[in-house]
Parts: structure tokens; sequence; C-alpha cells
């Protein structure tokens, strides 16, 4: 600024006189190159205090929470159902609620958003009581008609297995939006029922707006000492591996959390795979079919826990309520579905909780 002025100031200078308008003019620049200086390094300083206010790993943070939270709901192949459990005394109360129980919009919806399904069990605990099941079902907000329900129960026992009756009641049913309907029944037990494993599905048919909508519930009462029912160890016997699948709570390249683990076994032309059970007791298929996603899948059920396995080579040679034997085969690895080659997803729940298959005899790593 000074020599800014300095120029100027002799320029004026040689107007009114070299000896006084020299001196003048780089005063007066130079006061206005001061001043603006001082200004500049001011308004650098704001800015600067406020970038170094921005933490740029909380931005990061933000960023991936807030995708996080936007893809919770759909992040997993299944949301799991509800489920309380409480014993009060000797009396087991347990409540199973099918209200979340379903793939994302663009799957295969597990049950339907319009019909809400509630099993209730309860027992005292004591062989010669009545087991007493409470099942309701509510019109979520539409009308509800030709409503079907069917409750199937089966049993895993140490010895001889009771003999349980299907409960049913016919489609001419219909309920309001909002509205419930409601039943109980009763099952009393002998000495049969010592050591076993009782699980009943309740599942709902009805006509929804034209279209047959479906929803279950799952229930289970454990008496004495039955079998183990906890799944184990991978679907896949043969050479399991992970390759470049994702394992539990991974990020996908989608930026979703992997729910589950994949595992595939040998790979190449002309091979087949077989995919098992993990449970170690027999079990009942409760849902199988194709998903966009998912592929070719089954789920079975046995007790509190669920397993899910996805994009086999074809629909499982399977019904609805089909009992399945311990370990037993369920079909072929595949890479049906949005997969990026031939494996299995495979997820397991417990008490309608999505949890780590790793906890269950699957070693790590690689998974």
């Amino acid at each position: 600024g000074g020599i800014a002025g300095g120029v100027i100031g002799y320029k004026i200078g040689g107007l009114v006189g070299a000896a006084i308008g020299g001196p003048v003019g780089m005063i007066i620049g130079g006061t206005i190159g001061f001043i603006l200086g001082i200004f500049a390094q001011f308004i650098w300083d704001k800015i600067t205090a406020a970038i170094s206010s921005i933490s740029l790993p909380q931005i990061g943070t933000a960023g991936l929470t807030q995708a996080s939270v936007a893809t919770t709901a759909t992040a997993g192949w299944f949301a799991p159902a509800a489920v309380a459990t409480a014993t009060i005394g000797g009396l087991i109360i347990s409540q199973v609620v099918s209200g979340a129980f379903f793939i994302p919009s663009e799957e295969v919806m597990l049950t339907s958003p319009y019909i809400q399904v509630t099993k209730t069990v309860e027992f005292s605990g004591t062989i010669g009581d009545s087991i007493n099941y409470t099942i309701q079902v509510k019109a979520v907000d539409k009308d509800l008609t030709k409503v079907k329900i069917v409750d199937q129960a089966t049993a895993t026992c140490r010895g001889s297995s009771p003999d349980l009756d299907e409960h049913s009641w016919d489609g001419s049913i219909s309920i309001p939006a909002g509205g419930v309907w409601e039943k109980t029944y009763t099952v009393t037990t002998s000495d049969q029922f010592n050591d076993c494993l009782i699980n009943n599905t309740a599942r709902v048919t009805a006509i929804v707006e034209g279209k047959t909508e479906e929803s279950f519930a799952v229930g289970y009462v454990s008496i004495g000492n039955p079998p183990e029912v906890i799944p184990w160890g991978l679907p896949i016997h043969d050479n399991p591996d992970r390759g470049p699948g994702y394992t539990f709570g991974q990020i996908t390249d989608e930026g979703i959390v992997h729910q589950g683990i994949d595992v595939h076994g040998y790979i190449g032309p002309d091979i087949s795979v077989p995919v098992y059970s993990t449970f170690p007791s027999e079990s009942r298929v409760i849902q199988i079919g194709f998903g966009e996603k998912a592929g070719n899948y089954i789920m079975l059920s046995l007790g509190k826990y669920q397993i899910f396995m996805g994009h086999l080579a074809q629909k499982p040679n399977f019904k609805i309520d089909d009992p399945v034997g311990a370990n037993a085969p369920v079909g072929i690895q595949g890479d049906s579905g949005h997969s990026f080659g031939e494996h299995v997803h495979y997820q397991i729940w417990e008490n309608g909780v999505i949890v780590d298959p790793r906890s269950f005899g699957v070693r790590s790593p690689p998974w």
C-alpha cells in the first residue's frame, strides 16, 4: 500500500509540486493499505475460526448414522416378529405378535401389513394342568373378509409324542378395519407331554380389497427337559467357505447392514451342493417361496428359533407345515434372486430377534 500510494502521490505531486506531493501521496497510500490489511486479517480470522469449529469426523459419523437409520427397516431379509415371555411363579406366559415379520416392500411379504396375529400361551408348568392358547386377529387398517384361522401344533419329545389336534375357524369371519377377533382354547397335558417342546403356528388368511393376504404367529411351550433344539453349524457341509460373501453385521456395497452370513460349497459345472437344516431335531416349514432378492428360500421353525436359507437353486420340495428331519437336506445351493454367485444366505432368530450365527457353531474367521 505504501509503494502504491507513493506512486500515486508522486503523480499527484507532479501537478502541485514534487517537493510536497510525493511525501503526502505516500502517507495517504500507506494509511489506506494499512487499514485494508487489518480488515482482511479480521475477515480471514473469522473464516478460519468457523472452519475449525466443524469436526470432519462428526460430519462423517452423522452421515453414516443417518444412512444406517434410514436403511435399518430394509437392511435385512426379514424383520422379526415381536416375542415376549414372562414367568410368574410357575406360570409361563408367552406372546408372539406377527406385526413386523416381513421382507421389505420390494420383497416377499412373510406377513400381510393388514393382518396382525397375536398368539398368547399360558401354562402353569405342572403336568395335568391345561395349556391355554389365545389367538387374536386384528384388521390393522382395512376390512378383512372370508377370514380363516388354522392353528397347528407339533411336539418334539424325548419319548413318545402326544396327539395334538388342529384347531381351525372357517372362512366366513369378517373383521372391520381396526377390529379384533379373539378365541381361546385349552389343551390338557398328560404324562406324554413331559420332556416335550410344543410348537404352535397360527396361520390366518383373509381377503383384503379383493386380494388374498396371509399372516402368522408362532408360539411354543417347553415342558420338562425336551431334546436340544438349538440350530448349530452351517447349512452347507461340503467344503464350506465364505468366499466373496458377507458376514454378519458387515456393510454391503449397497450400504445396508448384512443380517446373516453367506456360505458356499464347491462351485463348478455339474456340481450340486446340498443345503441342510441346522436343527438337531425335527423342525417345521413355516415359509417357502421365491423373492426378488432372496430368490428361492425356505424358513424352518423349532421352539424359540427360526432359520432362513435363501438363493437356493430351485424351490425346495416342501409345503408349509411339512416336517423336516434333524439336519436333513432342504435344497441345493444356487444363485437365484439378487445374488453375486452361488451361495446360501443364512439367518437365525432367537425369540423373534435376529442373532449372529457365529454364536451358533460357525467359526470366525472366515465368517
